[in-house]
């Protein structure tokens, strides 16, 4: 396919359309840090357009609405899609909650499924931002994601990365005495499904000079029915 006015024009209106969207995560209560980048690449035969705009939900969570258009000799594939970012065990992984792709060969059918496609992300922005809003909530109420196999004894130690950002999504700060709930679905410990869980108290652990958190007189147990997309770790 061509790449011409008609087709420039076209590519222009709907990054328009996805400024509107910057703009409405930029202006979004309970969001921080909206942007917004496009990134162009073109040869002689094809081209590459790539419209991305974001916004922080919480701390450590992100939400993004991408528009991708792809132009070669015998057609245009447009894209678009939702993504999360969200800390899971010892990293910040994305998922992709959303996505829809046409393929066109024709400029007629180029803007039209354009306009269709930044009007889909238009039309998915709110219920997305939700569900997002939501998972990031649930994981902030279920507990502290640890990783069981770093343990002493009845000490787990809250050193990792993932403990980390789960401190971090939640706010709390470690203190000698502090109660808390910690979980995860590491089933290298015990197999099968379902979360792991146990509760204890944070003490000061000399030898490792780290924080570690006493587990209670119940120990490490599993909570098969306490699982959802907001509390998988893996």
């Amino acid at each position: 396919m061509a790449v011409g006015f008609p087709e420039l024009r076209a590519v222009a209106a709907a990054h328009t359309r996805m400024l509107d969207l910057y703009f409405w995560l930029r202006d979004a209560n309970a969001l921080e840090n909206a942007l917004h980048d496009t990134d162009m690449r073109g040869s002689a035969d094809k081209a590459f357009i790539n419209c991305f705009v974001e916004a922080d939900v919480k701390k450590w969570w992100t939400i993004g609405f991408g528009l991708e258009l792809s132009i070669r000799e015998e057609s245009a594939l447009v894209e678009a899609s939702v993504v999360m970012q969200s800390p899971r065990g010892g990293d910040s992984l994305q998922d992709t909650l959303r996505e829809t792709s046409i393929e066109v060969k024709t400029q007629p059918e180029l803007e039209r499924a354009l306009t269709a496609m930044t009007e889909q992300l238009w039309n998915w922005r709110e219920e997305e931002l939700a569900r997002v809003m939501a998972l990031a909530e649930g994981v902030s109420q279920s507990g502290i994601w640890v990783d069981f196999m770093k343990r002493d004894g009845d000490l787990v130690l809250l050193t990792t990365r993932g403990t980390r950002n789960s401190l971090a999504v939640t706010a709390i700060e470690l203190r000698a005495g502090l109660h808390l709930d910690v979980y995860s679905n590491d089933q290298d410990l015990s197999g099968g499904p379902g979360d792991l869980r146990a509760s204890g108290v944070v003490e000061w652990y000399a030898p490792r000079k780290c924080w570690a958190l006493r587990v209670d007189e119940r120990g490490v147990y599993r909570a098969p029915d306490v699982k959802s997309d907001a509390t998988e770790r893996s």
